[in-house]
């Protein structure tokens, strides 16, 4: 093979690169171009987020290595984009023969994969436990729920109850577990990422003791008022401020004028008596309110505290690991980690480093990261390469903090920044589309809390090109028509859009339909509109089986096996086909149902869920349409996997497919499916039908401040409503 002789060292890009302008080709180019230089494939480390993107690198790589060995043309394009220099088809054989011939040692693979290796390496000095392995996410669910029940079975009652009453404001809208698993599945990260004193920030104001605020109160009713509606208006405030509604109080009547700093009420002065009195009441309703919001921060804390020791503690019994436990641990001991150790552990120089998609990294991984990243923007003969797209950031929800992309360079020394903003997919008519909506979305005229958000969005936003110039497009915003009653419009928003999606299907047969939408929910209702309208669709953006009639009857006849007297689903199978094969034909007969769900456990037990399954979905195969017995099908892997992890109580295989989202695709034009799943995949024709739903959704029950983007927390705090905020102090507001 021939080598360029001493081939010129490759610079540290930094590539900020829009959708559709070839960030995975960027990447491919710098891989391939390492090949070429000699560089080992295992002293190049390629990750990014998900399995599906690491196969597609893989891919691409052999692909065009092979597709080069053979054609000319190819083998051409692959020298001007790795380098130039003489590149023969003898060359071109001998990098594709090395990569073959070491694939087990190649590391293009997910950033969940690498940390999981140097865990393996390091589990010693981690302190994890002998043979751990990462936890099947039905058995991590189990381990959630055995520790919430230890919680509530084990801790302190008095103290629970607290707690509890504090975090509902005393409302029971939820059960007690539920709560819990709430609080759990929604807070549990931050409390990791956080130390305790990071949730005591929320001040404290004095308040007035009891006798002083009757004495205010009886205070505030002793002045007389001018007018009838100033005293009728300062009664109501009085008995607001007795029964300890302080939201109330500060937000109506006169309350509301003297904290907007206005001296008349209905064009009358307010006597300077009662405002100062006011005030007092003011100074106390804000201390409770604000103080309100402390303690229930703090009495989250103390219950994700309590989680958190039973749930170690069963997990170390399991040896059991998340991929987000081992990438606490590698980010803890990176103080620690010798990488000269790591190195001759893991069998490998590690002397190139190819991140793609970094807007997605997380504080705890950019941690472990960051060294690598500078040992190889240090040393000789190593290259760094990083690519990713703020816009395209879609992992805030598992930690994701896109800011990190922003900052790499302020900690990453000697990066050249480039930027790609050139399309290779769109037609001009999109790409001109997406530029004016970017350019004139600060003319909104009711951007509210979001305006400082877009403000900086609108700064940051540079015009995009695309290089298909000659190809054609068009961009078009309807308006779905109004529907009679307001609480129909999104019914009759998704209805329209199935009539449109059906109208361009016979303007344009054969061509490839994207509808993308917003919430997986919204994929299953509009895969049944259009099929209504005759419209053959691949559904993929999942859903649980239960949106299936024969899934319920099957889970209905579990049901029984473990609550007999269930009269619900005892009617179900009594009314279905599956009731004659399990001899379940009187909703009445309690003997009868109690002997068949005798048998459904005996069977589960000494045949397992799969088979079982199997034979009822046999069974129910002559009641089933296409889509129905589909959907049996899907549901019979499930079964037979869970048998692996299978307990004795039939409700846990039930809660595994409820909350088991399971796509139901098809060859099909039209393909349903979430933005965030149609990433990288291109589509004729795409149909945004949620357009109109709230730029800013329900916001995140605690709200957290950190100064620096990889920095630890500052402060945590609980969500407070518009009026609440406005009595904390400016920095927490």
């Amino acid at each position: 093979m021939n080598q360029p002789d001493a081939p010129s060292p490759l610079p540290h890009l930094l590539i900020r690169a829009s959708a559709g302008t070839g960030k995975t080709f960027q990447l491919t180019n710098r891989f391939l171009q390492l090949l070429r230089n000699g560089v080992g494939c295992d002293q190049i480390l390629a990750t990014t987020f998900t399995r599906k993107a690491a196969g597609e690198i893989l891919d691409r790589v052999i692909l065009r290595l092979a597709g080069a060995s053979v054609d000319s043309n190819q083998r051409e394009q692959l020298r001007r984009w790795t380098g130039g220099g003489e590149f023969t088809r003898d060359d071109c054989l001998a990098v594709l023969q090395s990569v073959v011939q070491r694939l087990h040692r190649l590391r293009i693979g997910t950033m969940d994969s690498f940390f999981a290796q140097m865990a393996r390496s390091f589990s010693l000095e981690l302190g994890l436990p002998p043979g751990w392995q990462i936890v099947d996410p039905l058995v991590d669910s189990r381990l959630r729920r055995d520790a919430i029940h230890r919680v509530l079975g084990a801790g302190d009652t008095a103290d629970l109850r607290t707690l509890i009453h504090l975090l509902t404001k005393g409302e029971a809208t939820r059960g007690i577990s539920q709560l819990v698993r709430d609080t759990v599945d929604g807070l549990y990260p931050l409390y990791l990422s956080t130390r305790p004193a990071a949730w005591q920030q929320v001040p404290r104001f004095k308040s007035l003791d009891a006798a002083a605020l009757a004495q205010t109160i009886q205070a505030l009713r002793d002045v007389p008022l001018p007018t009838k509606r100033m005293q009728t208006a300062r009664n109501a405030d009085g008995n607001r401020a007795l029964r300890g509604d302080w939201d109330g109080f500060l937000s109506t009547g006169l309350t509301k004028k003297i904290v907007e700093g206005q001296p008349e009420f209905y064009s009358q002065p307010i006597p300077e008596a009662i405002v100062a009195i006011y005030r007092q009441l003011i100074d106390h309703g804000r201390a409770q309110l604000v103080g309100r919001v402390a303690l229930q921060t703090e009495a989250s804390y103390r219950l994700l505290a309590q989680f958190h020791l039973q749930y170690v503690d069963l997990k170390q019994q399991q040896r059991a690991m998340r991929f987000e436990d081992v990438t606490r641990c590698l980010a803890e001991l990176q103080d620690e980690l010798d990488w000269d150790r790591l190195i001759f552990r893991m069998d490998s120089q590690l002397a190139h480093v190819l991140l793609d998609e970094f807007q997605d990294t997380s504080p705890e991984q950019w941690r472990v990261l960051k060294p690598l990243a500078q040992r190889v923007t240090t040393a000789p003969k190593t290259s760094f390469f990083c690519v990713g797209d703020l816009k395209q950031a879609i992992y805030g929800w598992r930690g994701g903090v896109a800011e990190i992309f922003d900052a790499i360079d302020r900690q990453v020394d000697g990066l050249q920044p480039l930027s790609m903003n050139v399309s290779y997919r769109s037609s001009p008519a999109v790409i001109e589309t997406v530029n004016r909506v970017f350019a004139r979305i600060m003319d909104h005229p009711n951007l509210r809390q979001a305006e400082g958000a877009v403000r900086r969005w609108c700064q940051n936003f540079e015009t995009h090109e695309t290089a298909c110039s000659d190809r054609p497009g068009y961009a078009q915003l309807q308006t779905a028509p109004l529907a009679s009653d307001s609480h129909l419009q999104r019914a009759e928003t998704l209805d329209f859009t199935a009539r449109q999606i059906a109208a361009l299907t016979k303007q344009a047969p054969g061509r490839s339909v994207g509808v993308l939408v917003r919430k997986n929910q919204t994929v299953g209702q509009l895969i049944y509109l259009l099929r209504r309208h005759q419209v053959l669709a691949s559904e993929e953006g999942g859903n649980p089986l239960t949106d299936s009639a024969a899934v319920l009857n099957v889970l209905s006849a579990l049901r029984m096996a473990d609550h007999p007297a269930d009269t619900v689903a005892c009617f179900h199978l009594v009314h279905s086909p599956l009731g004659q094969v399990l001899g379940i034909t009187d909703p009445n007969n309690r003997e009868q149902a109690a002997d068949a769900a005798a048998r459904i456990r005996h069977r589960l037990v000494a045949e397992g869920y799969g088979p079982t399954i199997q034979d009822w979905a046999s069974r129910l195969s002559h009641h089933c349409n296409p889509r129905e017995w589909n959907r049996l099908q899907q549901l019979l892997p499930m079964a037979c996997a869970y048998d692996n992890v299978a307990t004795l109580r039939a409700d846990d295989f039930i809660d595994f497919v409820h909350s088991t989202r399971v796509a139901d695709p098809m060859p099909a034009d039209v393909r349903v499916m979430t933005i965030h799943q149609a990433k990288g995949i291109e589509f004729d024709i795409v149909v945004l039908p949620e357009l109109d739903a709230d730029l800013i959704g329900q916001p995140e029950s605690f709200v957290m401040d950190r100064p620096d983007v990889i920095g630890p927390i500052r402060r945590v705090c609980r969500y407070a409503n518009q009026r609440t905020q406005e009595l904390m102090p400016h920095d927490i507001r």
